[in-house]
C-alpha cells in the first residue's frame, strides 16, 4: 500500500511506510484530542491482544487505551506457550479464529512479516505491535508524536525517526547524510543511509 492510498483508507497498520505527512497530521490531531478522554465510544467493541513474545509496555498501552474508551480486551501475552500454537496451529489459522471473536487484532510476533501474514487472512483490522526484526510502526508513531509535541512541527523540529528500528536518529532533516525527512512520503531509513541508525543499533 502506498502512502497516497493509506491517506484514503487504512484497513490495517502493518508498516510505517503506509503513513504520509497528511495522514500523520490527522492521526496526531486525533491523538491529542483523545489524550485525556475517558468515555464509552468503543463500548461493545472487542480488541484481541495476540502476543507471541512478551512486551509489557506495548500490551498494556493498547489495553489501557481500549478500556479508557469503553471497549473490552481479550488475549494472551505468551501465545507461543498458552495458545493452540503449542499444538502446531499456524499463525494464519489462529488469526482466522480470533477474527471471529474480536473487532481488531493487535499482534506482537517474533518473526518479521508476521503482521502482513496475519492481515492477509484476517477479517478484522490487524495492528502490528512489533514483528521481531521487522517493524514496530506503532512505537515509531508514538516516538514521532512525542517529538513533535515536545519540539513542535516547524522546520527546526523536523527530526527523523528510524522507522525500521523505531529509534530516533537525532539528526535534523537538513543533515547531509540523514535519511529522508518525515515530511516526505517515504519514512523508512536504513543502516547504510542513516548514521544515527547505525550509532544506536
Amino acid at each position: 500500500m502506498t502512502a497516497t492510498q493509506a491517506s484514503r483508507a487504512l484497513q490495517h497498520v502493518i508498516s510505517s511506510e503506509q503513513f504520509d505527512r497528511p495522514l500523520l497530521d490527522s492521526l496526531f490531531a486525533s491523538a491529542n484530542a483523545l489524550e485525556r478522554v475517558r468515555d464509552d465510544r468503543l463500548a461493545h467493541r472487542i480488541m484481541a491482544t495476540l502476543f507471541y513474545e512478551p512486551s509489557t509496555r506495548t500490551r498494556l498501552s493498547f489495553e489501557a487505551a481500549m478500556l479508557r474508551l469503553g471497549g473490552t480486551v481479550l488475549g494472551t501475552e505468551a501465545a507461543h506457550s498458552f495458545s493452540s500454537a503449542i499444538k502446531g496451529e499456524t499463525l494464519e489459522d489462529t488469526v482466522r479464529m480470533v477474527s471471529t471473536y474480536a473487532d481488531v487484532i493487535v499482534l506482537r510476533h517474533d518473526q518479521a512479516g508476521a503482521a502482513a501474514r496475519a492481515a492477509a487472512v484476517a477479517t478484522v483490522p490487524v495492528v502490528n505491535a512489533g514483528d521481531g526484526p521487522g517493524e514496530h510502526p506503532t512505537q515509531a508513531l508514538l516516538d514521532l508524536y512525542t517529538i513533535e509535541r515536545e519540539l513542535g512541527a516547524g522546520p527546526r523540529a523536523r527530526w527523523l525517526c528510524c522507522w525500521r528500528c523505531t529509534r530516533t536518529c537525532g539528526l535534523p532533516s537538513s543533515h547531509p547524510t540523514s535519511c529522508r525527512s518525515a515530511t516526505t512520503s517515504s519514512l523508512a531509513c536504513t543502516r547504510e543511509a542513516c548514521p544515527g541508525h547505525a550509532r544506536r543499533s
